[in-house]
C-alpha cells in the first residue's frame, strides 16, 4: 500500500467491515485497496484543493464517505 506520488503522507483509513477493502487517504487523492491481494482497486485522481480527513465505510461496506 505505497502512495502514487513520492512525498505523499497518509491522513486516513478506513477498512470496510468484512475486511476486504481497504481506503487510503494522502494528502491530494483517496486510493481503494484489494486486501488479499495488496493491489490497487481505484487510485484515485489527484486533487490538490482536497486534504482528506476521515474516510468511513458503510455498514453494508457498499459505500466509501469521506470529508475534507
Amino acid at each position: 500500500y505505497k502512495p502514487a506520488g513520492e512525498g505523499d503522507s497518509l491522513h486516513a483509513l478506513a477498512l470496510s467491515r468484512d475486511g476486504r477493502r481497504l481506503a487510503t487517504g494522502w494528502y491530494a487523492r483517496v486510493d481503494l485497496w484489494d486486501t488479499a491481494t495488496h493491489k490497487a482497486i481505484n487510485r484515485g485522481s489527484p486533487d490538490l484543493d482536497a486534504h482528506t480527513i476521515f474516510l468511513r465505510f458503510s455498514a453494508d461496506g457498499a459505500h466509501l464517505d469521506g470529508t475534507s
